[in-house]
């Protein structure tokens, strides 16, 4: 779901920036508005942007989930490590005390 989600986003960056650019240069750079391409064409190119872009935000944000369920793993695993050799030294002090006894 959380994929989906960040796909989105990056379709959303990826239009904004095709918009803005258009937006530019129609409206700020007009000697570059001539050479402008059709509209027809433009709006093809900003369709292709953005799903160019969501496939991209597909991916990294993948390998970014991937990355963090990995760290948790990682940090999972330390802790349970930690636990382990506690206990296994409260049972050691225990057993010694016992013997001791």
């Amino acid at each position: 779901m959380m994929v989906k989600k960040l796909g989105g986003f990056f379709a959303i960056i990826g239009l904004m920036v095709f918009l803005g650019s258009w937006a530019y240069h129609r409206l700020v750079n007009k000697a570059t508005a001539d050479l402008a391409m059709p509209p027809e064409q433009a709006w093809e190119v900003g369709i292709y942007l953005t799903v160019s872009f969501l496939f991209l935000g597909f991916f990294v944000s993948t390998l970014g989930i991937a990355l963090v369920q990995e760290v948790m793993a990682e940090r999972r695993g330390r802790e349970m490590e930690k636990k382990y050799r506690a206990k296994s030294r409260y049972d050691m002090a225990l057993s010694q005390g016992e013997k001791g006894a």
